[in-house]
């Protein structure tokens, strides 16, 4: 976002990487999964982040 009246310039992530976020949810783990997770967290590629979800959360 940019300018005034702000408008988007660009996306961070792609729509596929949008959608993965929003169905992990990592804002809502409990705190012992969130620290398993930090150097996921720390790391600009989303996908290993989404298979720990699907490994870890999601099939819980």
């Amino acid at each position: 976002m940019g300018g005034n009246p702000a408008k988007e310039i660009k996306k961070r992530f792609t729509d596929t990487e949008i959608n993965m976020l929003m169905e992990m949810r990592w804002f809502d783990w409990d705190r012992e999964l969130i620290k398993k997770a930090i150097p996921l967290l720390s790391s600009p590629a989303i996908e290993p982040l989404f298979d720990f979800y699907k490994n870890e959360v999601k099939n819980k």
